[in-house]
């Protein structure tokens, strides 16, 4: 990724989750790229979400540095799942270099054995990238029911919408979710990483309201020619639909 780097502004969030919850979304994803660890507002922004009737308030981390009291303060906050990415030893250490394997498992166990008030939203989403192999997946998965944190699925790895797939598979992001990115403009979705697809601005000042980005003509014609076989670039390159939705 190469676009620039920042947290959303407080005003920027309480007005899409005002506006969200009003046409009726109940489901928030606390991040989009980036970490949320260093986002120290997380815990705040989900309260405020909580309180105009969300349910369901999740996010995904790395895990590193992530301590009993954040786990708490998140689900004190009302963050519902906590899902943390990770793969068995051998293979977290070669797709996540600089990081010290062996201390950041025995923190995981740490934190675990710590039985924080919110353990019960901490789960692992299996990131698979076809380097371990059947010892290292059985071992990864006797570990997870050892220090009793359930695995919530297993993620093939996808081609973050830059491969030469042509299969092109129909989406359901373009009808389920809507991507802001930290800035306020409104992406294609979550694997629109340098934000190509401009669909939108939900930031501050002159800003458009959710409502009406929904239904603007560009985005109402993406979905139309999607559902028609008509692909964008980044849709027909991507293989996301096949790797985690069609499992």
């Amino acid at each position: 990724m190469e676009r620039k780097k920042g947290f959303m502004t407080e005003s920027a969030i309480r007005n899409l989750i005002d506006e969200a919850s009003t046409l009726g979304f109940r489901m928030l994803d606390l991040r989009n790229f980036g970490e949320p660890i260093m986002d120290k507002r997380l815990a705040s922004f989900a309260s405020y979400a909580k309180d105009r009737g969300f349910n369901k308030i999740y996010i995904h981390t790395n895990g590193h540095l992530l301590t009993p009291k954040r786990l708490d303060d998140w689900g004190e906050g009302g963050i519902t799942e906590c899902n943390l990415s990770l793969s068995p030893r051998r293979e977290f250490g070669e797709t996540r270099p600089g990081i010290s394997v062996e201390k950041f498992f025995k923190n995981i166990e740490s934190l675990v054995q710590a039985k924080p008030k919110y353990l019960h939203i901490l789960n692992v989403d299996y990131i698979r990238t076809g380097m371990s192999n059947s010892v290292e997946e059985a071992e990864f998965e006797q570990w997870l029911k050892d220090i009793g944190i359930e695995k919530r699925m297993d993620i093939n790895l996808h081609n973050w919408a830059v491969g030469d797939d042509r299969e092109h598979y129909l989406c359901h992001r373009l009808w389920s979710s809507i991507t802001v990115l930290w800035n306020g403009e409104v992406s294609l979705c979550c694997l629109d990483y340098e934000g190509d697809y401009k669909l939108g601005y939900l930031g501050d000042g002159n800003r458009e309201s959710l409502l009406d980005v929904i239904n603007s003509q560009q985005y109402v014609e993406i979905r139309k020619n999607h559902l028609a076989g008509k692909f964008l670039e980044k849709c027909a390159s991507c293989d996301m639909p096949a790797n985690k939705d069609h499992m």
